[in-house]
This record gives C-alpha cells, sequence and structure tokens, in this order.
C-alpha cells in the first residue's frame, strides 16, 4: 500500500526538467523541445509545463512523453 509520502514522491518523480528527462527518454534536448514546439505532439500541461515564470525551465511528464514518443515511432512505421 502506498502512503502519502511514497504518493507524493512517486509524483514527483514523473516530472523531470530536461536534462534528465532526456536521460530517461533517450532523447536530446533539442529533440524532446522539438517534440513540444514544432512538432506540437507533446501537449503543454500533459507532457510538459513551465514553472509560474516565463523563464522558467520546462519539465516533463516522463510516463506521459513515453507513450507519445512510442505512439509516434509506431505511427512512422506504419507509414
Amino acid at each position: 500500500m502506498h502512503t502519502p509520502v511514497t504518493s507524493a514522491l512517486q509524483a514527483s518523480q514523473q516530472w523531470l526538467p530536461t536534462g534528465q528527462a532526456t536521460l530517461v527518454l533517450g532523447v536530446s534536448a533539442d529533440t524532446l523541445k522539438r517534440y513540444a514546439m514544432r512538432d506540437e505532439f507533446l501537449i503543454d500541461g500533459k507532457h510538459w509545463r513551465r514553472g509560474p515564470y516565463r523563464n522558467s525551465p520546462m519539465v516533463w511528464n516522463i510516463p506521459a512523453c513515453e507513450e507519445a514518443i512510442r505512439w509516434r515511432v509506431r505511427k512512422r512505421r506504419r507509414a
């Protein structure tokens, strides 16, 4: 059974800053940001978010990004 502390820790580990997210996801920072900004299949609020200020760093929802990237790879292989 998960305690509130364990659940909070797991939730905080889902959102990682760009540098750590690139290591976990196996893509470069440029690729990750391109997926969010140009290709727009990583969605603000679901896959990534910024802090409260314009210059706040981006953080990434690792499980959601992994799922979206896997879907994108499968889709491209079918094409």
